[in-house]
């Protein structure tokens, strides 16, 4: 009997120090991870393209598809509405935010992230365009393709191409401003 009762005495001391390991150590450190993750979702620079890859479609005209595409790109934490252009294959998306709350720099280099991806990732979406309330940025499929290596957009979401031709030239400020030559604000 008294063996019995140190094995139960054995089991829960056992049982609270796993408990204690888990509750104060391993869930905490996976909360931050989360968080930090999700923080690095928010960035183009840091912004891991596999987890939009699910949402790749033949065709524009699936609007579940492009809404969770952008909810899975930066700026996703910003109010959206989407409109589709079936006839011009093209897209609208509405920030409801300025260009101030968003930051320019942030901004500029999240919004060609976006449109690369949206055309990598819907393959007849032909233009893009991004409507803030104080600001309107238009990207065509062939200027993005001339920047980023004349090839397929689809193409770059191959190996580590993605991360080469776009997410390391974003960090480059002359880089992001060859889209803006011709994407004009309001």
């Amino acid at each position: 009997m008294r063996k019995r009762w140190y094995q139960i005495g054995v089991l829960f001391v056992v049982g609270t120090v796993l408990f204690s390991v888990i509750q104060f150590g391993v869930l905490p450190q996976r909360a931050a991870q989360q968080r930090a993750y999700a923080a690095a979702q928010n960035d183009a620079l840091t912004h891991d393209i596999t987890a939009a890859l699910p949402y790749q479609s033949l065709y524009l005209g699936d609007v579940s598809n492009t809404v969770n595409l952008f909810y899975h790109l930066p700026l996703y934490q910003t109010k959206t509405q989407f409109e589709i252009d079936s006839e011009h294959l093209g897209l609208t998306v509405y920030y409801f935010a300025t260009v101030e709350d968003i930051g320019t720099e942030t901004l500029r280099r999240d919004l060609v992230y976006n449109a690369a991806a949206a055309m990598a990732l819907i393959d007849n979406l032909q233009i893009i365009r991004f409507e803030l309330t104080d600001a309107e940025f238009v990207f065509a499929r062939a200027d993005l393709q001339a920047t980023l290596g004349d090839q397929p957009l689809c193409d770059l979401l191959q190996g580590d191409a993605w991360q080469q031709a776009v997410q390391q030239p974003l960090a480059d400020e002359a880089f992001v401003e060859t889209f803006y030559s011709t994407s004009a604000p309001k």
